[in-house]
Order: structure tokens, then sequence, then C-alpha cells
């Protein structure tokens, strides 16, 4: 089941923090003379201060289109669990999405500075926090996505999964129309199954979410497996933004505060208000929107990855 911990969770997880971290940002500007105390945890960190004072216009557009890359560690940061590629489209009002299997292997080059002598390595994605320095980690991972991709990589968030989707339970749980039964016993037992929702509109604490966003039909059709997996995920997100802007305010902005705190980001205050209504289009675009699965060689072979993403340049 831990291979199953990857594009999906990461994928709802990124959105809907970013979603959130956009709609304070909004309500700041709207209503600049209400100030919420931020999280004295995190009152240093001036870059992700939500209260920060920035002179915009909030009926100006200023947002143009950019990429961005999400990642989501496991419980110990020692694996990079999830990985998306997101583009935020506005030329063409859509959003590009795509899964990063990282349980796929890159093969990187090192140099021994003894001898001078270089190795090929084949090394998985999910391993690079074990492979690279904590400062190196960012740029290593945002380079593979540029050689995947082919697009000039603007920003990128890594943060904790578990964490992120924990707000949930601070708000009360999310609503939501559960499709069908899902059942997995996985490493669990028959009376206590790692999977167990039955389907229904129900509220679904944090823990909920994580089985309902690793459900599959466990078949040997991986691209059906997939494909049912991505279909939940955007109803998934749509549902959450929609319910998290209803939330108590100072509840979300302590979830906010606390998630921000554990995120490894170059996505500042400045861009989030720079690219608010593009951000805030998710809804307006998903129509048109993308959503990849990638099902690459291991080795990835960026030469063929890229050729997925050419429509999309």
């Amino acid at each position: 089941m831990q291979s199953m911990k990857n594009f999906f969770i990461a994928l709802a997880a990124g959105i809907v923090v970013f979603g959130i971290f956009a709609f304070f940002v909004s309500k700041s500007i709207m209503n600049p003379e209400k100030k919420v105390e931020n999280n004295p945890d995190s009152s240093d960190k001036s870059e992700t201060d939500i209260t920060e004072n920035i002179e915009i216009n909030p009926y100006l557009d200023t947002s143009k289109t950019f990429t961005a890359i999400v990642g989501g560690y496991d419980s110990d940061g020692s694996e990079l669990d999830g990985l998306i590629f997101i583009k935020c489209d506005k030329e063409n009002k859509r959003f590009i999405i795509a899964s990063i299997p990282t349980a796929l292997s890159v093969t990187i080059k090192s140099t021994d500075p003894a001898t001078g002598k270089s190795a090929k390595t084949s090394v998985r994605i999910k391993d690079f926090p074990k492979v690279y320095r904590e400062s190196e980690l960012p740029s290593k991972t945002v380079d593979t996505l540029y050689a995947m991709t082919g697009m000039k990589i603007d920003y990128y968030a890594f943060f904790d999964v578990n964490t992120a989707l924990s707000m949930f339970d601070k708000t009360g749980g999310l609503y939501y129309e559960v499709p069908t039964d899902m059942y997995f016993v996985g490493n669990g037992t028959e009376s206590n199954p790692e999977i167990n929702l039955k389907a229904g509109g129900q509220v679904l604490n944090s823990n909920q979410i994580l089985q309902l966003l690793r459900f599959s039909y466990y078949t040997n059709d991986e691209s059906r497996n997939n494909y049912s997996r991505a279909q939940t995920q955007v109803s998934f997100i749509k549902e959450a933004l929609l319910q998290i802007v209803k939330s108590d305010p100072t509840v979300l902005l302590s979830s906010a505060s606390e998630i921000l705190a554990q995120t490894e980001t170059n996505f500042t205050v400045s861009d989030i208000t720079s690219n608010l209504n593009l951000l805030l289009n998710f809804g307006e675009y998903s129509g048109n929107s993308v959503f990849i699965t990638l099902n690459l060689t291991d080795p990835i072979d960026f030469t063929r990855s890229q050729k997925l993403f050419e429509n999309y340049k």
C-alpha cells in the first residue's frame, strides 16, 4: 500500500493547501483593516505571513501562466511519496495536472572528488531525500521535472501529506458522496481493513480521506486503476475547495499556518497575490483541464516523456 500513497494524495493536499492560502490572501486584501493573528510559531516567516502588507488592486488581474511542482513526503520524511506537475494555463483557461510515479528511476551522474572519476547510478524519485542533501533536494527535483516535461518550473512546494490533510479534522471534516463501497484489507485484518468506506454521503475525517484517495479497484489493469483514482480525485478537489472557504477563518488560518510552516517552497505571498485570479479559477477552468497519469519506462526516458507534454507547452 505504501506505493499507493502517491500522486493522488499529494495532488489533493497540494491544491487544497494553495487554495486555502489563496483564499486567506484574498480575504486580507479585500478586508485590509480586519487582521487575523498569525500562528506565533511561524511569525518570523515573512514570506508566508498571510497578513503581510501588500499593496495590490484586487480587481486588477495580474496573473499569468505559470508552472509548479508539488511533492508530498511520507510521515518520517524519508521518501517522496507523491509528486505532481501543475501548469496554470491562463491563455487556454485550463490547468494541466500530471502525476509523476515516484517509484520510477532516473539516471544520475556523480563524481568522486578525490579521483575525479564519474559514475552513473539509477535512483528512484521517491528516494531523492535519501540521496541529496536537504538544501539540494528542491533543485534536483525541479531539474528532473524540467527534463521530464521540457518546461521551465517556476514554483515548487514540498510538505508532509498527513499534516496537510489533518486540517479537515480541525474544520469538522469534509462532506463527500462516496461513489461506491471501498474495501481493502492490505496490512490490516478482515475486521479492521486499511480501507473501509461505505457508499453514500457522509462526513470524512483525515484518515477516511486518505482511504478515499488511496482506493483502487485493484485489478491487473493499472490504467483503469489510475483512471478511477483520478476521477475520484478531481471530484474531491472541487468539493474540498468549495467547502473549505466556508469554514471558520480563524481555524483555517491556524491550519494553513501549521502546514506552511512545514512546507519547503519558493511560492511567496507576492506570487499568490499576483496570480490570485488564476488560482481561484480552478473550478471555472476544470472543464477544460487535463489530468495526465504518466506510464513511463524505468529508468525514465526524458525524450519520450517530453513528447507527452508537447501539446501543453
